[in-house]
């Protein structure tokens, strides 16, 4: 959660642990407040990977209704995860089960919306390639630096 009071940006996250503690913190700029937490995951198995999940916060521009996302496997593109803008934020989420293996590309696009489904702004495209955890590890592995 976010919330601005005044000058200040206050914040608070909660336990990734059902029993963990609460993360409280307060901001003088905006520019400290980071919305946009790692918040991706993938499964793997067998050597592949079989799962990617995305998920996190993003501030969104004046006039932005929703904000879209979708995984692109293969030069393939996955269906649109739609969510709704609130007061300059969004939290969204994405996924795919397609197989993945070492070396297979995989591109997230994101596009924020206005009200009457036009975008707003260029496409955002992050490209990555899966990887190997540790050169002597084959274990496969996704990371995205979103924004």
């Amino acid at each position: 959660m976010v919330v601005q009071s005044g000058q200040r940006w206050y914040t608070c996250r909660g336990p990734e642990q059902p029993n963990g503690t609460w993360d409280f913190a307060t901001h003088r700029r905006p520019l400290e407040v980071h919305l946009n937490p790692t918040g991706s995951s993938a499964i793997a198995h067998s050597g592949m990977l079989d799962q990617i999940s995305l998920d996190r916060w993003t501030a969104v521009d004046p006039g932005v209704a929703t904000v879209r996302r979708r995984v692109v496997v293969h030069g393939q593109p996955g269906p649109w995860y739609i969510t709704k803008a609130v007061d300059g934020l969004a939290f969204i989420h994405a996924w795919d089960g397609r197989d993945l293996h070492l070396g297979d590309k995989v591109t997230v696009q994101t596009e924020q919306l206005d009200p009457t489904g036009h975008r707003i702004g260029s496409q955002a495209e992050i490209t990555t390639a899966v990887k190997a955890t540790a050169p002597d590890d084959n274990t496969p592995t996704l990371e995205f630096p979103l924004r």
